[in-house]
C-alpha cells in the first residue's frame, strides 16, 4: 500500500498559507473603527461602540440554487454579493445596522480557483453594506464538495438600540406601505427558475443591498414595519410582522413588474398568487410608515431607490391581500 498523505486526499496545506495573506488584503478594505484585529489567529475581535442598550441582531443564509446557475456559468465573483445581501437585509428588517459579517466556504478537489472571486463579491458586498468581513471558515472536503456542489454560507451580526427596535408591533390601520425595487430575482426562487431558463449571466444580477437607504430613513423618520420580501414572497413575509388586529393590502401596478417575471410566469403557468408568493415581483424591500410620514419617506427615499407607495395598512386579522 502506498504511502498516504493529506494532500493526496484532497487537503492542500501549502494552497492556504498562501492564500491568507491574499485574503487578508482584501478584506482589510472593509474594516472598521470597533475591529480590534482584522483577522486574528483563532477569532475575530470587534468592540461596541457609541450604544446605550445594545441589541445584537443575527442572521444565518445562504444563496439556495442561485449558486448553481453561478457554478454553470463559471461568474462566482458576485455571488458573494447576495450572500451578503441576504444577511444584511434580514437584520436591517428588524431596525439593525450591520457590524460584521462571516463566511462559510466549503471547496471541492479543483475548486480553489473559486475562492478569490467568492470573497472578491463578499467584499463588495460587505463594503455596501458598510459592515466588515472579520472571519470565516474555508474548508477543502473532496468527499463532499465538488463536481458542481461548493458549500456557501454567511452570518452577520447587526446592533439596535434597544427603544428602535423595529419588530410591526407599532403598525395601526392606516399606515402606508413603501416598496424599494429589486434588483432582479435576488437569491429566492432559483429551483424553478434553473428547470425553466438555460444558466444566464443576465439572470445573476446580484441582490440589491438596502442598508444605506433604509438606515437613512430610520434615522429621520418614524418607522413602523420592515420587511425583507425573499423565500415566501409578498405573503408570508408581510405577514411575519403584521399584528394580528390588521390587513395589508397591496395594490398590483402601484410599480413595474420586471419582465423576467412576467416570463417566468408563462413558461411555468403559476397563478398569479403563486407568483407571489414565491418571488419578489420588483419589489425586494418594504417600509411601513405612518401616513403623515409616507409622502417625505418617498422624496428622501427617492434619491437612492425606485420607490413606490404600493399599499396600506387596514383592520382586518393579519392577512396579506393583493389587489390587481
Amino acid at each position: 500500500m502506498s504511502k498516504i498523505s493529506y494532500q493526496k486526499a484532497g487537503v492542500d496545506f501549502r494552497f492556504a498559507n498562501k492564500i491568507v495573506p491574499q485574503i487578508k488584503k482584501l478584506v482589510k478594505t472593509t474594516r472598521r473603527s470597533e475591529v480590534i484585529d482584522d483577522i486574528g489567529p483563532f477569532a475575530a475581535l470587534f468592540q461596541l461602540q457609541r450604544y446605550r442598550e445594545p441589541v445584537l441582531v443575527s442572521s444565518a443564509d445562504g444563496v439556495g440554487n442561485k449558486l448553481s446557475m453561478a457554478l454553470a456559468l463559471g461568474k462566482l465573483d458576485t455571488i458573494g454579493i447576495d450572500l451578503v445581501a441576504m444577511n444584511v437585509n434580514d437584520v436591517l428588517a428588524m431596525g439593525a445596522e450591520p457590524l460584521f459579517f462571516l463566511d462559510y466556504i466549503g471547496l471541492g478537489k479543483d475548486q480553489k480557483k473559486f475562492l478569490k472571486p467568492l470573497i472578491k463579491g463578499m467584499v463588495q458586498g460587505c463594503q455596501l453594506a458598510g459592515c466588515a468581513l472579520i472571519g470565516g471558515e474555508t474548508a477543502e472536503m473532496p468527499g463532499v464538495y465538488g463536481k458542481g456542489k461548493l458549500g456557501f454560507a454567511g452570518f452577520v451580526v447587526g446592533v439596535v438600540e434597544k427603544k428602535n427596535i423595529v419588530d410591526g408591533k407599532k403598525i395601526r390601520a392606516g399606515d402606508i406601505i413603501l416598496g424599494l425595487a429589486s434588483s432582479g430575482i435576488h437569491a429566492n426562487g432559483f429551483s424553478l427558475v434553473n428547470k425553466m431558463f438555460k444558466p444566464d449571466r443576465s439572470l445573476l444580477s446580484p441582490t440589491k443591498i438596502y442598508v444605506s437607504s433604509v438606515l437613512k430613513i430610520l434615522r429621520l423618520l418614524p418607522v413602523r414595519g420592515l420587511v425583507h420580501v425573499t423565500g415566501g414572497g409578498f405573503f408570508d413575509n408581510i405577514s411575519r410582522i403584521l399584528p394580528k388586529n390588521v390587513d395589508a393590502h397591496i395594490k398590483e401596478g402601484s410599480w413595474p413588474i420586471p419582465r423576467i417575471f412576467k416570463a417566468v410566469q408563462q413558461k411555468s403557468k403559476l397563478t398569479r398568487d403563486d407568483m407571489f408568493h414565491i418571488f419578489n415581483m420588483g419589489i425586494g424591500f418594504l417600509i411601513i410608515f405612518p401616513k403623515e410620514q409616507a409622502f417625505e419617506a418617498k422624496r428622501i427615499l427617492e434619491d437612492t431607490e425606485r420607490a413606490y407607495i404600493i399599499g396600506k395598512i387596514e383592520k382586518g386579522n393579519g392577512s396579506v391581500i393583493i389587489h390587481s
